[in-house]
């Protein structure tokens, strides 16, 4: 699992036998490895097939799982995705998400955000549809009118980046969740809100497996939820460091009696759905910067909208994520990244450049 249990050597390089094992994967196990390398013992093939693992990772062969694109096609082949993201003074985390749909090969970008951030957002990304909602006139048939002929006409919904965690905010996913029939990404703000105002059904008190209950049974069937480490620990009512030290116990809880798919967000991250585990193995500390979050939530969205199944968009968008943070760190350098440029790396990526 990663741990480091008493005295352990830090070396330079570690040959391993056969394949990877997920403690020279996770961190902290990782580091202690150094450069690892995999390396031919004469296992019979036929013993090595008949071992199973519930973990597992992609590789740049990979990549051809991404969703064919016919050449008879307009822009509603590719999917609609909507964002519902961005309070006042933070526009920021809705165009990088927009941004990244779009890169990944959404078909069209609608973003649902308060009018201040019009000007700023149609200056930035013209190519985005904007709907403005009034946070203040929510309880008029208009506004909610509004909402749900934004939800109704999507093929799926991203809630959360930069939406902030004010009772307001709160009543616009309530009813992004009532009207919609499609899979919902829960990112962010979103998921703070329901740490901060579903906290009559903890998700997770001792070692009590995680249910969300109520709000699990408000998502519809394909949601995924992408939280850091900091905001699982919110949402679980847990200290991130017993969640840092437990990540895949965690998985386990997150998934339990749930159809809802979990990206467990950290340096190695962790897809979970039912009892499968992805880890991924792409990226780097150069991404440990504000909105790259909010690229992945774009990413997810696009291969979504683009007629993936939600577990495999899940780790194929982890994946491509990654990959596109590593070639933004070849181009930049680990230092002077940010989230634009893990947006530019996705051409590379999905040009088949690196």
């Amino acid at each position: 699992d990663g741990k480091v249990k008493g005295a352990a050597v830090r070396a330079d390089y570690t040959v391993t036998f056969g394949e990877e094992k997920v403690g020279q994967i996770l961190f902290p196990g990782s580091e202690h490895c150094g450069t690892l390398v995999v390396t031919d013992i004469g296992f019979p093939p036929a013993a090595v097939d008949s071992v199973e693992s519930e973990f597992y990772r992609y590789e740049k062969m990979d990549l051809a799982r991404l969703p064919w694109r016919r050449a008879y096609s307009n822009k509603g082949t590719f999917g609609r995705v909507l964002i519902v993201a961005g309070a006042k003074n933070m526009s920021g985390a809705a165009y990088l998400s927009a941004l990244a749909a779009y890169r990944t090969g959404a078909g069209l970008v609608e973003i649902m955000t308060v009018e201040s951030n019009r000007l700023i957002l149609q200056g930035q990304l013209p190519e985005a549809i904007l709907t403005t909602i009034n946070p203040d006139l929510l309880d008029t048939t208009e506004e909610k009118e509004k909402i749900k002929q934004a939800v109704g006409r999507s093929d799926v919904i991203v809630m959360g980046p930069g939406l902030g965690v004010s009772d307001k905010a709160k009543k616009v996913l309530d009813f992004v969740t009532l009207y919609a029939q499609v899979p919902l990404i829960v990112d962010a703000d979103a998921i703070n809100i329901a740490a901060r105002y579903y906290n009559t059904f903890p998700l997770m008190r001792g070692n009590t497996c995680m249910r969300l209950n109520e709000l699990n049974n408000s998502l519809p069937k394909g949601t995924i939820l992408t939280p850091h480490l900091l905001e699982l620990a919110r949402l679980m009512d847990q200290p991130v460091s017993d969640i840092q030290d437990n990540l895949l116990k965690t998985a386990d809880s997150c998934t339990k009696d749930t159809d809802l798919v979990y990206v467990l967000k950290d340096a190695r991250s962790v897809v979970a759905y039912e009892d499968e585990r992805y880890i991924n193995y792409s990226g780097n500390n150069g991404m440990a910067t504000a909105g790259t979050g909010d690229v992945l939530t774009g990413i997810l969205a696009a291969l979504i909208a683009q007629g993936m199944d939600s577990f495999e968009a899940a780790k194929l968008g982890v994946y491509i994520h990654g990959l596109a943070g590593d070639v933004a760190a070849a181009k930049k350098n680990r230092y002077s990244m940010i989230a634009s440029d893990v947006v530019n790396g996705l051409e590379d990526v999905l040009g088949g450049m690196i």
